[in-house]
């Protein structure tokens, strides 16, 4: 999702506090401390970004717009309301919270997709949000590089439009991505990659979904292709 939408519902958590006249500045202050904190204990949410544009996609689910919520209320009761149990409270909410997001990151391990140099390779997939399939209609990008920060220019890159993703079953959210062998031997072989797939929601925004991402090795096929 983008930050535009990502930020509404921290502050229709927030409630009162999200519209409150006057502190709009500590609000959003806390907004962003409270990101950086997360992502500091949960490294698969850091992007390298402070800060977001309105259309720019952010690395959280919806869930955990609660938890950020949870942090910036404990910092208004406290600092702007003076009120230090209240303040304690929503401190040890953030904290379980904050727990839940570690666990849901680290509890299962990132698939591991694995190719053959030279050649072609497909994999089924199916987007899930909130535990149910999400429908499919949009473009769909999935992206393999490495490192982790390298520019998706160095990528290879399969999308809907340029014909490497097909949606098998849109409503419930089944697609099909098809490498070629020139795709899976610009892969370099024993290296680890990582991989994500971005899909269009029902307000054509591109959404990162956690069961869309992992890595992905490269092998070494042992015999070469029959000649011609």
């Amino acid at each position: 999702m983008n930050w535009q939408t990502f930020k509404q519902m921290i502050l229709d958590h927030l409630g009162t506090n999200g519209v409150r006249r006057g502190i709009d500045a500590f609000r959003d202050s806390y907004i962003r401390a409270a990101m950086a904190d997360l992502k500091f204990f949960v490294p698969s949410l850091q992007d390298g970004f402070s800060s977001y544009t309105n259309t720019q996609t952010v690395p959280f689910a919806n869930e955990d717009a609660e938890t950020l919520a949870e942090y910036v209320q404990s910092k208004i009761t406290r600092y702007v309301d003076k009120n230090l149990a209240m303040a304690e409270s929503h401190w040890a909410n953030y904290l379980g919270l904050r727990r839940r997001t570690y666990l849901r990151e680290h509890e299962a391990e990132d698939p591991v997709l694995e190719v053959w140099r030279g050649k072609p390779a497909i994999f089924a997939f199916q987007a899930i949000r909130n535990s149910v399939p999400m429908p499919l209609a949009g473009n769909i990008w999935m992206t393999v590089k490495s490192p982790r920060t390298a520019p998706d220019a160095c990528a290879v890159q399969l999308t809907v439009l340029g014909g490497g993703i097909a949606i098998t079953d849109g409503a419930n959210g089944m697609f099909r991505a098809t490498f070629s062998a020139e795709d899976t031997a610009a892969l370099r072989t024993g290296e680890t990659y990582i991989w994500d797939i971005q899909v269009t929601d029902e307000n054509d925004n591109p959404v990162i979904l956690k069961n869309l991402r992992g890595r992905m090795v490269a092998r070494q096929p042992a015999t070469a292709a029959m000649p011609a």
